[in-house]
């Protein structure tokens, strides 16, 4: 790592860590949650932040089996010198796969975005329960979005072994017909050419699976708590009839645009 390079991870690593810290604080004394939609909002917030910072720790202590990766990445694709072709084939079809999924990601992530600040500010609820809302997701929301980054990079990691792993058994398949036409030396050659390559993409699992370890267990935890809580406030609404009066005032607001038109 250069030391620009150093400087801004380390940066970044020491904000997420303070904003994660003073997160949990700022929210409880901007919203001081009473009712039980309000503690179950500041539960989820509380969670996605504690999330946060076993990001940010795990991605610190493991920095080293980071840089590992595509350093080890790096000398298993000079061992394809005479599949280069190939190789960038691979390269172009990861590289739209993955961006057609991040894009997906992206957009879905936006949608529940919208639809969470049109129920927050159509929502018959007091102007307290309303700030409450606005408040906490506002403030979660850079915590949020970085859960969602580790994700992505974990996905980006796995992609990548996947790709190597298809190209190590297209080699092996097309090594059985080559063996014949080799002498001894030829085929010691391809056969250490294996065991390297075998040797890289094993070592590449495990600082996949080093780097992606306690963090990767709560954000999921926290996924599974969140979706509990999302059900819990869709019942809430449902009780209580508030779905169908916010759709209700949506329609007769549309109506009366059309009309004004």
């Amino acid at each position: 790592m250069t030391l620009q390079s150093r400087i801004y991870s380390y940066g970044m690593a020491l904000f997420s860590f303070i904003y994660s810290l003073s997160c949990i604080p700022i929210i409880y004394w901007l919203t001081t949650p009473t009712t039980g939609e309000e503690i179950m909002n500041f539960a989820q917030n509380v969670t996605i932040t504690l999330s946060h910072l076993s990001i940010v720790l795990e991605t610190v202590l493991t920095k080293n089996h980071q840089l590992q990766f595509w350093h080890l990445l790096g000398r298993l694709e000079d061992l394809y010198q005479g599949y280069s072709k190939e190789v960038s084939d691979a390269h172009c079809k990861l590289m739209r796969s993955v961006r057609r999924k991040f894009w997906a990601v992206v957009i879905m992530s936006c949608l529940i975005n919208m639809i969470t600040f049109v129920f927050m500010f159509f929502d018959d609820n007091s102007i307290r329960e309303v700030r409450s809302w606005q408040y906490s997701w506002t403030l979660s929301m850079y915590t949020s979005r970085a859960s969602q980054i580790h994700h992505m990079s974990q996905f980006m990691a796995i992609e990548v072994l996947k790709m190597h792993l298809k190209l190590f058994n297209d080699f092996v398949k097309s090594l059985k017909m080559k063996l014949k036409c080799l002498n001894k030396k030829q085929v010691v050659q391809e056969l250490n050419l294996v065991k390297f390559r075998h040797t890289f993409l094993w070592e590449l699992c495990r600082n996949i699976n080093n780097c992606y370890y306690w963090s990767q267990m709560i954000n999921i935890l926290v996924n599974i708590f969140n979706f509990t809580g999302l059900c819990y406030y869709l019942y809430d609404q449902t009780e209580d009839y508030k779905f169908h009066d916010l759709f209700c005032k949506l329609s007769s607001s549309a109506k009366f645009k059309r009309s004004f038109c």
